[in-house]
C-alpha cells in the first residue's frame, strides 16, 4: 500500500512541480519541440547563442538571451513571464540546455530545449530567418554534383560556432593527407547551406558522411580522433 501511496505523489507531483514534465525528458524530439512550439499561444522563445550568430540567423520569434551573459541573461529572465512556455536553443544541444536548466532553477514552470539544437532543426526541414544572401552557398544540385565528381568523396558538415566542429578540423585536414589520391572533402557549414543540411537531415554537429558514387556509405555523428577516422576510411579504400 505505502508503494502506491508514493507512486501516487510521485506521479501527482510530476504534473505539478515545475521542473518536472514528460516533454523535458530526453525523449523530447525535434518534431515534438516543433509541435509543441506551434501550438504555445504565447510561446517565449531563446537563442542561447552569442549576438553575431544570432544576428546570421535564429527561429522566428526569437530573442537572443547569450548564456555567456550572466548579468543581461537575468535582466531578460525578468521581462518574460515564468508561466508561459518557454523554449531554448543553440547551436548543438549545449547552450541551450544551461539556459533551460537556468530558467527551471529561476521558477519557469515549462521550459523546452531543443535536441540536437538549429542543426537538428534544420535537418529536420524547418526554418530559420536569416539576415541575407550567402555568395558562399551551394545549391543542392550543386552538392550533389560535387559528390559524384568523385568515387570518394567525405563530406563534413559544421559551423565555425561549434566546439566539437572546430576540433574536427585538424583530424579531417590529416585525413586530407593521408589519402590524398584517393579521397576528397568538402566542407559544408550550417550557416551557409541550410537547404544542404536538410537535404542530408543532418541531426548533429559534426556530421561525417562518406559517399562512394555519390551513395552515402557511412556516417558519424560528433567527434572522431584522428586514429579511428583514418581505420575507418582506410577500410572503404581497400574495397
Amino acid at each position: 500500500m505505502k508503494r502506491v501511496y508514493f507512486l501516487l505523489f510521485f506521479i501527482l507531483y510530476g504534473l505539478t512541480c515545475p521542473t518536472f514534465t514528460f516533454a523535458q525528458e530526453s525523449r523530447l524530439t525535434v518534431k515534438a519541440f516543433a509541435d509543441i512550439l506551434e501550438k504555445s499561444e504565447h510561446p517565449q522563445i531563446l537563442d542561447a547563442r552569442s549576438p553575431e550568430e544570432f544576428a546570421g540567423n535564429h527561429i522566428k520569434g526569437a530573442i537572443n538571451v547569450p548564456v555567456t551573459d550572466r548579468q543581461d541573461m537575468d535582466t531578460i529572465f525578468g521581462k518574460l513571464n515564468p508561466n508561459a512556455p518557454t523554449f531554448t536553443y543553440s547551436i548543438n544541444s549545449g547552450r541551450g540546455k544551461i539556459l533551460a536548466d537556468r530558467l527551471r532553477k529561476a521558477g519557469f514552470r515549462e521550459v523546452y530545449a531543443l535536441p540536437g539544437g538549429l542543426a537538428g532543426w534544420v535537418g529536420e526541414g524547418y526554418p530559420l530567418e536569416t539576415s541575407g544572401t550567402n555568395d558562399a552557398a551551394l545549391t543542392v544540385e550543386q552538392f550533389r554534383r560535387i559528390i559524384a565528381s568523385e568515387p570518394y568523396i567525405l563530406a563534413s558538415f559544421g559551423s565555425g560556432y561549434c566546439g566539437g566542429c572546430r576540433r574536427l578540423v585538424p583530424v579531417v585536414d590529416a585525413l586530407k593527407k593521408e589519402y590524398a589520391e584517393q579521397l576528397k572533402t568538402v566542407e559544408i557549414e550550417l550557416e551557409e547551406n541550410p537547404a544542404i543540411i536538410k537535404d542530408q537531415k543532418i541531426e548533429a554537429l559534426p556530421t561525417l558522411i562518406l559517399f562512394r558514387q555519390s551513395k552515402p556509405v557511412w556516417r558519424h555523428k560528433g567527434f572522431i580522433n584522428e586514429t579511428e577516422l583514418s581505420q575507418t576510411i582506410g577500410k572503404f579504400m581497400r574495397l
